[in-house]
């Protein structure tokens, strides 16, 4: 293989790479949700995490309905919606489902073929002894195996797909 077709070939396989990952640019509003759409919303709490963070509290539920400073939702049938208030969310998602099995195995073979693949390589370039594969074939070795296992995984159990929606704002009292 000539550089050329190296060259080429890497800068395929990154373009692809790149498509694969691409999500959708653009936030929809909250107020412009449709009730009986699934969404998650993140509230605000006084809990921190080891490291100092603000802990999240997720609640997801079917929206019911907005009211001008209200979200509507309904976590169980048998059961009122709640009342959640606007100015206490931190942030609110809508669904997009969950991917194909296809979709979430490509998706899911990405990181851990990368991953497998720098790791190895640069293991095997530090400490290379007289019978080792080359650095190359150990990178391809741990790329498929990577990609295969992370491929199984994904597909096994694909993960639901979160839309952030921009938060509505509320005018402010003089």
């Amino acid at each position: 293989m000539t550089d050329t077709t190296a060259r080429r070939s890497i800068g395929a396989i990154a373009t692809l790479l790149l498509l694969a990952g691409a999500e959708r640019v653009g936030a929809q509003p909250l107020d412009s949700v449709t009730p009986r759409a699934r969404v998650r919303v993140d509230l605000l709490t006084t809990e921190r995490t080891r490291l100092g963070r603000t802990r999240a509290q997720s609640v997801v539920g079917t929206l019911a309905g907005m009211r001008a400073d209200t979200v509507l939702l309904a976590v169980r049938d048998d059961v009122p919606p709640l009342h959640v208030p606007v100015a206490s969310l931190r942030a609110a998602f809508t669904s997009r489902g969950r991917p194909p099995r296809w979709e979430a195995a490509l998706r899911g073979a990405v990181v851990p073929a990368l991953m497998g693949a720098a790791v190895s390589a640069i293991g095997s370039a530090i400490r290379h002894r007289e019978g080792d594969p080359s650095p190359g074939r150990m990178a391809a070795t741990s790329a498929a195996w990577g990609a295969a296992t992370g491929a199984l995984l994904a597909a096994w159990s694909p993960s639901e797909r979160w839309h952030r929606l921009t938060m509505p704002t509320l005018p402010t009292r003089p």
